[in-house]
Order: C-alpha cells, then sequence, then structure tokens
C-alpha cells in the first residue's frame, strides 16, 4: 500500500475502541447546533466563499481564552461621570431573569451630586408590548476612574448589597458602551441609538469577545419605538444583575 494511494476496496477500520464493552470507535459527539454550523462552513469553503478574517479570528480567540484566566477587568481610559449619564438603549446582551425574552430596554442613569450616588432604572417590555416593567438601582462608584461601580437593588427599601458593575469599553463620544460583571455571567452591549449600524454592533461583540466573554451566549434585544410605548404596570425592585 502506497501513501496517498486510493484503493476501492479498502474498507474503514476502527482504529480505536471506546463506547459499552468497547463496541464503538473513538469518535467526538457534537450537538446538532454545532453539526450545522460545521456543515455551513464546509459549504462556504467548497463554494469558495472562505473568510477572510481568519487571523483576526483567531486573535479574538486567544484574547478571549487569556482574558478568562482572571475576572473581568475594567477599562482603563477614566469616563467623564456626567457624560455618561441619560438613556442607554440595550443591543445585545445575557439576559438575566428578568429581561430573559423581552424588548426595549433601557437603562437610564442619573447622577446625584449631593449624596455621590448614581440611581438606575431599568425599564423593558414584553414582546407582545402590552405592559413595561422596571428595575430600580443604585449605584456608588468605587475607583478614581469611574469605571467600577457597585448597585444596590431596591426590594421595597435599597438593600445593603454591593454588586460589581463593570464598564468594560465606552466610546470616546459616549455613543457605545460594554458593561458587565467579574464572572461574565452578564453583559449589556448599549448604544445611544435604539438601531445602531451593523459594523458599529459587530465591532462592540468582537470587544466583548476579547474581554472573555462567550459571544454564542449574546442575545439580540429587539427595539422597537414605532408605536407608543405600553404603560407601566409593573415595578419589579428586585436586582436584575
Amino acid at each position: 500500500i502506497e501513501s496517498g494511494a486510493f484503493y476501492l476496496d479498502r474498507k474503514p477500520q476502527v482504529k480505536h475502541l471506546a463506547g459499552p464493552f468497547f463496541t464503538e470507535g473513538t469518535y467526538t459527539k457534537n450537538s446538532p447546533a454545532e453539526v450545522d454550523e460545521l456543515m455551513q462552513k464546509l459549504d462556504d469553503w467548497a463554494s469558495g466563499r472562505r473568510p477572510q478574517d481568519l487571523a483576526e479570528q483567531a486573535t479574538l480567540q486567544d484574547a478571549s481564552s487569556a482574558a478568562r484566566q482572571s475576572p473581568l477587568k475594567a477599562m482603563e481610559t477614566a469616563i467623564d461621570l456626567q457624560s455618561f449619564m441619560g438613556k442607554w438603549y440595550v443591543i445585545k446582551n445575557i439576559p438575566t431573569v428578568f429581561d430573559k425574552d423581552t424588548a426595549n430596554n433601557i437603562e437610564e442613569y442619573s447622577y446625584d451630586e449631593s449624596t455621590k450616588t448614581i440611581h438606575v432604572v431599568f425599564s423593558y417590555t414584553d414582546k407582545a408590548f402590552t405592559k413595561t416593567s422596571q428595575l430600580r438601582q443604585k449605584a456608588k462608584v468605587v475607583n478614581d476612574l469611574n469605571t467600577q461601580w457597585t448597585l444596590s437593588p431596591k426590594v421595597g427599601l435599597y438593600l445593603p448589597l454591593k454588586i460589581p458593575y463593570i464598564l468594560v469599553d465606552c466610546a470616546e463620544d459616549y455613543s457605545t458602551t460594554i458593561v458587565g460583571v467579574p464572572d461574565r455571567s452578564y453583559i449589556w452591549i448599549m448604544s445611544r441609538s435604539p438601531c445602531p449600524p451593523a459594523d458599529v454592533v459587530e465591532e462592540l461583540t468582537k470587544k466583548a469577545q476579547a474581554s472573555g466573554y462567550d459571544i454564542s451566549k449574546l442575545v439580540s434585544v429587539p427595539q422597537s419605538w414605532d408605536r407608543d410605548p405600553p404603560q407601566l404596570v409593573e415595578h419589579v425592585e428586585e436586582d436584575a444583575s
């Protein structure tokens, strides 16, 4: 048998044994979604639609793996707190139990100079746009760069908790931001506009990946403002983080 030659009479042989009573060959059991993704990539390559950003993808994957070796880090550039205040539309997130399967997610911040407190109102609607709910929290800045906060949720009264809230990225013009938590269980990719350009969202997603997030968990949040918002009928006074 010559190396590289093809023989019609050759049959595949089990090279390694596995499974109950060694009845199976060694193989990797992929999920249906993983198989679909693999087949799509094979089809792209076979059809000449080969990705041009393989090097970038590899770099992002390496950066993400390295970042996951430690808790999420806040951005190292200071932000102007007053410029950061105001309304932010959530474009993508890893949803909490409260905002899962919701739409029109908004984070709104206001700063009380007298108490050095940031008041946070998170509002969202159900996907049928029949009701609006709110979560109220307050935050304190805990570093000199204004990029690390601690949150206290309101459940009747504000609880004496200090939930970490980390600003990972903020555009120089305060048009977009990324906020996360140390263990990367949640993330909020936000914009001043409810419908930012696709390339802007793509770049923010890459930044989230480089910060160690598993971007396969990201969910796009529907933002639809072509109708009057439903009446506020529910206050959810629990923490969304």
